[in-house]
């Protein structure tokens, strides 16, 4: 429900009464008011810390990259991952792999 409500503040539709009900029994609130405002927070909070992780991870990889741009790609995707839960699968893929993953992202 939070990634629904994320694409919808996004698109700027309007969200109902039958949206943030469903919404106020996702989150766990008791109230209908001020539930944008929380999923917006939501949503702030996360790119702050896909951000701090890409500046980590990104400055981390500068010693295993040959430029900076493709460490802070590869720090980017990696973040990503995390976010969608795979970290287990990165040991099994190689940096080669994960190139051409980026390189198809970046049409």
């Amino acid at each position: 429900m939070t990634l629904g409500t994320f694409i919808w503040v996004i698109i700027g539709k309007r969200i109902g009464l039958r949206e943030r009900q469903l919404i106020m029994v996702d989150q766990n609130q008791s109230q209908l008011s001020g539930l944008v405002k929380l999923m917006r927070q939501i949503l702030l909070i996360i790119l702050l810390i896909e951000l701090i992780g890409t500046i980590i991870l990104g400055t981390h990889f500068l010693d295993y990259f040959s430029t900076w741009q493709e460490a802070y790609k590869q720090g980017l995707f990696a973040t990503y991952i995390h976010l969608l839960g795979v970290t287990k699968m990165l040991r099994y893929l190689d940096v080669n792999y994960m190139r051409m993953i980026l390189g198809s992202l970046s049409l």
